[in-house]
């Protein structure tokens, strides 16, 4: 986050100030001063105060203090991650989604009960008749080893038949699939054999943000609602489809608009695909975070 300095702290007489930062807790905010521009990078979860020290030429000075609040580092592995902000990006691997039919933008999870947006605040609308956000093929995305997807998503009442939040694959010839079915939240990946290996998670609550997480480590799935595992299914392959993924809604390619069932209905947030089978700890740091996941290399 930028901050121009001097649109806050001024000089009456005009005269030129000089500026200084400093960060109560560097580990939670970093700051920076680059002539007149104020740099606050959130680095972890937490709260720190940032002092900001304006000073004229003649060395009277005075200070503003801003509370900044923290955010969750991403897991290390993170390949793709589409953040529903206003756009499109995928922040980390380059594999924008491309939303059609009237898909479209909303407020996210991370702003849901705040008047403005805490830093990024946006998720990906759906309105579950045709409306999809379509990601290409991408070998990436068919693994042969282990990785992990996570999204947070609101349900409105039209999902509660079938409603895929992200998919790769077409209808009965999926590689892997985060879901709603009859009510419930569902996972599942196909073999090889395109033998379905499901896990089912609670009812889904309506018009409320819930977290849902993935994981396959080459052996073994393993399914996360609200950072609960729900179960596990051993599964030795998984089959690869060059068929696009999609947000919100499964490939329909090939298909006639009266086969399949509605799909997704209402916002989801936060979609990110990594390489390596995320572990528990990991999942419910992301979950528990109200301030948002850092923009920054885990690293």
């Amino acid at each position: 986050m930028n901050i121009g300095p001097s649109s806050h702290l001024s000089d009456p007489d005009r005269g030129a100030l000089a500026y200084e930062a400093n960060s109560s807790d560097p580990a939670v905010a970093r700051v920076m001063v680059t002539g007149t521009l104020l740099t606050v990078e959130a680095l972890s979860r937490g709260i720190a105060d940032v002092t900001v020290t304006a000073r004229d030429d003649r060395s009277a000075e005075v200070r503003q203090v801003v509370e900044v609040l923290g955010c969750v580092r991403v897991p290390d592995g993170a390949l793709h991650w589409w953040t529903g902000d206003g756009t499109g990006a995928d922040i980390v691997g380059g594999l924008d989604v491309t939303l059609m039919n009237g898909a479209d933008y909303a407020k996210g999870h991370v702003d849901s009960n705040a008047e403005e947006p805490f830093s990024f605040g946006g998720a990906f609308s759906f309105d579950g008749v045709d409306a999809i956000g379509r990601l290409p093929d991408a070998p990436i995305l068919n693994p042969a080893g282990p990785f992990s997807v996570m999204v947070r998503a609101k349900a409105r009442p039209a999902s509660v038949h079938s409603g895929a939040s992200i998919a790769k694959g077409h209808p009965w010839a999926e590689s892997w699939v985060l879901d709603t079915h009859n009510g419930l939240w569902r996972r599942f990946i196909r073999d090889r054999n395109l033998r379905d290996r499901r896990i089912h998670g609670p009812r889904l609550v309506e018009n409320e943000w819930t977290h849902l997480a993935m994981t396959w480590d080459g052996g073994r799935l393993a399914f996360y609602v609200d950072a609960a595992e729900q179960g596990t299914r051993s599964v030795g392959s998984i089959h690869v489809t060059d068929a696009f993924a999609g947000i919100g809604a499964r490939s329909e390619e090939g298909f006639e608009d009266d086969e399949l069932a509605p799909e997704f209905t209402g916002e989801i947030d936060e979609v990110m695909f990594f390489g390596r089978a995320l572990d528990p700890a990991e999942i419910r740091a992301v979950y528990e975070t109200t301030f948002g996941l850092c923009r920054l290399p885990a690293g």
